[in-house]
């Protein structure tokens, strides 16, 4: 989940994240060009990466009321670097059921 780090609400699920930004399915209506301070939850719960990111396009999906936001992430520090490699690696290993 990715959540906004202000008001601590829910912005939207995941749909993807690389070094350069990530893919959002929100239900909010994005503008491109806003920024917004976010972070990223993992299955229990805990902060996986956070920082901030620029909204560059916003697209409805096929479900009603719900959009695709391609946001790109904005300068980051050496600890924010370390937090979002850590999430790609763990996006790269296989899930064990």
């Amino acid at each position: 989940m990715v959540q906004d780090s202000v008001h601590r609400q829910p912005f939207g699920v995941l749909g993807n994240v690389s070094v350069g930004g990530m893919l959002v399915i929100s239900e909010h209506l994005g503008t491109a060009g806003a920024i917004h301070q976010f972070e990223t939850l993992d299955r229990k719960g805990n902060t996986a990466f956070s920082g901030f990111a620029r909204c560059i396009w916003c697209a409805p999906t096929r479900r009603q009321g719900q959009f695709w936001l391609g946001m790109s992430f904005l300068h980051m520090s050496a600890a924010q670097r370390r937090q979002l490699a850590k999430v790609l690696a763990q996006t790269l290993r296989p899930h064990k059921n």
